[in-house]
């Protein structure tokens, strides 16, 4: 993981864990998103998939 990369996702941990702010990430990322999100919406013009990190990557889930 790039410096700057690691960097950003401890500041938003931070901020979300730390000062309790809600923070919204939009990214095609997907490795960053298990680090960074409590909940997840996959989109493709609508919402095709929501939930945590672990039922969106768990490809039981969606089968």
């Amino acid at each position: 993981m790039a410096r700057s990369r690691a960097e950003l996702i401890e500041i938003i941990k931070e901020l979300n864990e730390r000062e309790g702010i809600t923070i919204v990430v939009a990214t095609h990322d997907i490795n960053a998103v298990p680090e960074l999100a409590d909940r997840v919406y996959v989109l493709n013009r609508r919402i095709i998939a929501e939930g945590t990190p672990g039922e969106i990557f768990n490809d039981e889930h969606h089968g």
